[in-house]
């Protein structure tokens, strides 16, 4: 597996590729990559800007993913990543800075770069856009930053473009990444998700002061549906408010069995920090939704399920912390099930909320610390930073209580783009998702099926592993 190299600032000519005389385009060191390379970005502020398909894009392969990093990389596991450290600016003064235009461009990784969106001009702009069946594609450790220009009005930092979710474009990650400063002139999101089966997982989300943060959103009507998608174990605060897109997590149009799970919302007080709302103009199933384990406080609401014309039907909300928030939960639903949450304005007792931890005390309500609701699930199985859940009693919202002192990897769940189905009728069956149960052993291959309104599940593991049933 070579390494390619290329320096800063990108739009130059000539070089060989190697450490010593690296391409100085660009375009040439992404299209002489091949599965397995690695592109290694020397150190600077890269301007390269990416209009529509002008790179012929390879591809990778399972298990053979194509990487771009700095050159000093240091991999790291914490939110914030890269923090203002990175070493490689990447900017862009039109056009956008990654374009995915060619069909089929997959298994990529862009690793601890700053996708710094200073000073571009071009007008209603994403910043970073995946087309067709741009799948298995990967941000890790990147900082997302400075939505702010004096001319045109960026919309998105990331957009997953295709709103023919359920068969293109899907199974792509955003993990460990940092998102911040989102002021730009416009209604942006740092992600607009118009795709299926991807993960963002791991990340902060901060400071943004223009439309929604996660937005989730196909404008094509009945048949082309948003599902399952999981955000888990984010950290989402300091936003302000933007007109209608007033939420962190926003569900608008046909988003259906999507999970959010794990996270941390706070200090946002005209921010809905996960809104199932709808919208108007195009009808389309939304039903089958996850909201469990999330703490929410000092936000304007903490739950919105909505009736508008994408209504939410099944929503299923368990052991949730909203406290202390304007309004806590808000449920215009249908059919919702509401189970082992705390949104009654019982004060959970933080162990210090001023200084942003949002951990259970020993003071706190014995019924937040150990909840009853029998476990099973994938989001029953460990907390916002990774520490085992109690598998018979779990406490509820982000964090366990009294958890291990050393956390344990979180739980792998990962779209397989070759085994990917939906079957949205009576009920929704998600096939081709490997899980990591609790001894550690991946489920090869198992088939989750939500059977009733309830919520009651079986999982099966097809390779001969063991089969549970329970209400997630």
């Amino acid at each position: 597996m070579p390494t390619i190299y290329a320096s800063a600032p990108g739009t130059g000519s000539g070089g060989s590729g190697t450490s010593g005389s690296p391409y100085l385009s660009m375009k040439t060191a992404l299209e002489a990559c091949s599965a397995g390379d690695t592109l290694i970005l020397k150190t600077g502020t890269y301007t390269y800007s990416m209009a529509w398909n002008t790179v012929t894009w390879p591809s990778g392969s399972s298990g053979s993913v194509i990487t771009v990093q700095p050159e000093t990389f240091t991999p790291d596991t914490t939110r914030g990543i890269p923090a203002g450290t990175s070493s490689v600016i990447w900017r862009t003064t039109g056009g956008a800075a990654l374009n995915f235009g060619v069909a089929g461009a997959g298994y990529w990784s862009f690793r601890g770069i700053d996708f710094d969106a200073t000073n571009i001009t071009a007008a209603t702009l994403n910043y970073i856009v995946h087309n067709y069946a741009n799948n298995n594609i990967e941000f890790r450790n990147c900082k997302f930053s400075n939505r702010a220009q004096t001319s045109g009005a960026i919309t998105d930092h990331i957009e997953y473009a295709n709103s023919i979710a359920q068969t293109t474009l899907r199974a792509n990650s955003v993990r460990y990444c940092w998102f911040t400063n989102a002021n730009a002139a416009a209604t942006s999101h740092d992600i607009y998700c118009r795709s299926s089966g991807n993960i963002f997982e791991h990340n902060l989300f901060e400071s943004g002061t223009r439309g929604a943060a996660i937005q989730f959103f196909a404008s094509n009507g009945a048949g082309y549906n948003i599902q399952q998608n999981t955000v888990r174990f984010n950290e989402f605060k300091d936003y302000g408010n933007f007109a209608s897109n007033n939420a962190n997590i926003l569900f608008s149009l046909n988003c259906s069995s999507n999970f959010v799970y794990g996270n941390l919302f706070y200090d946002s007080p005209t921010r809905i920090a996960i809104d199932f709302r709808g919208g108007s103009g195009i009808s389309g199933d939304a039903s089958g939704n996850v909201a469990a384990y999330n703490t929410i406080a000092n936000c304007l609401t903490g739950i919105s399920i909505s009736t508008s014309v994408s209504g939410f039907t099944n929503t299923i909300v368990k052991k949730n912390i909203s406290y202390n928030n304007t309004t806590n939960y808000v449920d215009n639903g249908t059919g919702t099930v509401f189970t082992g949450n705390s949104t009654d304005g019982t004060d959970p007792v933080f162990t210090d909320s001023a200084n942003d931890d949002y951990t259970l005390s020993a003071g706190s309500p014995a019924g937040l610390k150990a909840n009853s609701v029998l476990a099973g699930s994938p989001y029953d199985d460990v907390d916002y930073v990774g520490a085992t859940r109690d598998t018979t009693n779990p406490s509820i919202g982000a964090y366990e209580f009294d958890a291990a002192a050393t956390p344990e990897p979180p739980i792998n769940v990962v779209p397989n783009p070759a085994g990917f189905t939906t079957t949205v009728n009576t009920a929704v069956l998600m096939e081709g998702v490997t899980i990591t149960d609790n001894n550690g052993t991946p489920l090869t291959n198992e088939a989750w099926l939500y059977a009733d309104a309830n919520g009651t599940f079986t999982a099966v593991d097809t390779s001969g592993g063991a089969t549970s049933v329970g209400n997630p």
